[in-house]
């Protein structure tokens, strides 16, 4: 039996993880270019899947590896929220996840306006009613990423929490 020290593990840990990342890249960039290509959907669902049973794949082992520990879910920009449990944390933590929701919302409409120029769907006018159209579209993407956001996450900080007081039994 091969064995690794401390630094080696990670370093090869931090390798595999980049590769990984390299191919969630490499494949979402691969099924875009494929999908404007043929311009039928059903053309990407053999790589679709595969992105899909990867990600699956990678948290099953993850879940189930003798030193797991839960992590603290990240801010948009990296950051670590914070695991307290007192009412002005929760707080703050709620006018994170609807900063992000706001941002993601943002993001998917912007994209969808994009992609429906781009497939000749909706031509792009600067009008009353475009407008109002994108605006009600960011607010129906926002009301399910803040919710999805919010019980994730928390569930998350809920799992640590409970992770981590046990480690002090």
């Amino acid at each position: 039996m091969l064995s690794i020290d401390e630094r080696s593990k990670r370093r090869l840990e931090e390798t595999a993880t980049g590769v990984l990342g390299l191919f969630y890249v490499i494949c979402a960039f691969e099924m875009i270019i494929k999908f404007f290509v043929t311009k039928d959907i059903s053309s990407i669902l053999g790589e679709f899947i595969i992105f899909l049973s990867v990600i699956f794949t990678f948290l099953i082992v993850q879940r189930f590896h003798r030193s797991y520990s839960p992590t603290l879910p990240r801010k948009n920009n990296g950051e670590l929220l914070s695991a307290e449990n007192t009412k002005q944390a929760k707080h703050k933590r709620l006018l994170i996840y609807a900063k992000d929701s706001f941002v993601y919302s943002i993001s998917f409409t912007a994209f969808s306006v994009v992609m429906d120029y781009l497939t000749k769907k909706q031509d792009i006018t600067f009008n009353l009613e475009f407008f109002v159209s994108q605006f009600l579209k960011i607010i129906l993407y926002f009301i399910p990423f803040f919710i999805l956001d919010t019980l994730l996450k928390e569930r998350k900080i809920k799992k640590y929490n409970k992770w981590n007081d046990n480690l002090d039994d």
